[in-house]
């Protein structure tokens, strides 16, 4: 948000991503005065912890984000996510999400299986892995991004399978 590279840098694990901090000062010695800080700031976040392979799962439960002079607060309810902007609030969940996707015109099988992923993903709450190594914790893109296509696979029936690789002939 604030074009902290360096920051960045240091959220990532050593272990996963040794290679990033070893050539980061060269890296952003390379981007210096390249970069403007964003303006955004995150005025609260509130989070929900699971235990995953790996890691902890930090998912998203409220985040207030102010930019530009305006706030936005999203908040996780239930398998939906309500966005409140300018004392609107909308409500997007798997169901609409699926209809954004595809709609009627997408076919019954595929638009199933739309819908059980999305809705695998909206429940089971967006966020990111995060490891401990030598006592400190730190965000792991690798380990965010399998969790994230293992909790689509959990999320998917049998016959949504089939029809996802039927509609690809």
């Amino acid at each position: 948000l604030n074009a902290d590279l360096q920051g960045v840098i240091q959220l990532l694990p050593p272990d996963e991503l040794g290679a990033l901090h070893d050539a980061g000062p060269v890296l952003l010695q390379a981007i210096a005065g390249k970069t403007k800080p964003s303006g955004a700031r995150i005025d609260q976040l509130e989070t929900d912890t699971n235990s995953v392979t790996g890691g902890t799962k930090v998912t998203l439960k409220s985040v207030t984000v102010t930019a530009d002079g305006d706030t936005v607060k999203v908040t996780k309810s239930g398998d939906c996510y309500e966005a409140t902007f300018e004392g609107e609030t909308r409500k997007l969940c798997a169901s609409d999400a699926t209809k954004e996707f595809g709609g009627s015109k997408m076919p019954a099988g595929t638009r199933d299986a739309v819908t059980h992923l999305v809705t695998g993903l909206f429940s089971n709450g967006l966020g990111v892995v995060t490891t401990k190594v030598d006592g400190k914790w730190y965000v792991s893109p690798g380990r965010s991004v399998f969790e994230l296509l293992l909790t689509g696979l959990r999320s998917l029936q049998p016959q949504d399978i089939q029809a996802i690789f039927k509609g690809r002939r």
